[in-house]
C-alpha cells in the first residue's frame, strides 16, 4: 500500500512539475520584413516541368521588390503583402492585400483579389504551416512552411503547389528591416 501511494505521489509530483515549466512559445514574426530577390527562387511556374513538356510562361508578373508587415498577436495573425512586379506590358504595378488567420488551425476565410481563400495554420515546433485552399479553380491548394533563423533576422517562406514533395516550387527569403 505505501509503494502505491508513493508511486501515486511522484506521478502527482511529476504532472505538476510538466506543468509549471515553461512551455515553448511560437516564434513572433511581428514586423516589417523585405524580400531579398537574390536568395529567393520565384521562379514559377518553373522552366523545366520535370522533362515534361514546358509550361506556358507569361511574359509578366515579374517580382521587382516586395515586403510583408506581419502583426502577430498570437494566435491571430494578419500578414500585409506589398509587391511591385512588371505587368504584362512591361510597365511597372504596385499591389497590396492583407491575409488573416489563427495558428489553432480553425479556418479563415479572406477574400483576396476577387477570390476566396480558406486558411488554416498551426506552429510545428518553430515552423508555421500554412494551408490555403482557393474556392475558384484559377489557383490549386499551396501549402506554406515559414521559419524563422535563430538570430530572428531571416524569415524563410518555402510554397508548396498541390501537395508537399520534393523541392517547394517558390522559396522567398525575407530580412527583417528596421524601417
Amino acid at each position: 500500500m505505501i509503494r502505491i501511494l508513493a508511486c501515486v505521489c511522484l506521478v502527482v509530483c511529476l504532472v505538476g512539475l510538466g506543468l509549471a515549466l515553461p512551455q515553448a512559445t511560437s516564434p513572433n514574426l511581428t514586423g516589417k520584413w523585405v524580400l531579398n530577390l537574390k536568395r529567393s527562387d520565384l521562379d514559377w511556374p518553373p522552366k523545366d516541368n520535370g522533362g515534361n513538356k514546358p509550361r506556358n510562361r507569361k511574359d509578366c508578373c515579374e517580382t521587382k521588390s516586395a515586403f510583408e508587415i506581419i502583426d502577430d498577436k498570437e494566435p491571430n495573425i494578419t500578414i500585409t503583402r506589398t509587391v511591385t512586379e512588371l505587368d504584362e506590358d512591361g510597365k511597372e504595378r504596385t499591389r497590396e492585400w492583407s491575409i488573416k488567420m489563427t495558428t489553432d488551425d480553425k479556418e479563415t476565410v479572406n477574400q483576396t483579389e476577387g477570390y476566396t481563400e480558406r486558411i488554416t495554420a498551426h506552429w510545428n515546433s518553430d515552423r508555421l504551416i500554412i494551408n490555403e485552399v482557393h474556392e475558384n479553380s484559377r489557383f490549386p491548394r499551396n501549402i506554406e512552411f515559414r521559419s524563422l533563423s535563430k538570430d530572428g533576422k531571416t524569415m524563410t517562406v518555402e510554397v508548396y503547389v498541390g501537395r508537399v514533395e520534393g523541392q517547394p516550387v517558390i522559396t522567398e527569403v525575407f530580412e527583417r528591416s528596421d524601417k
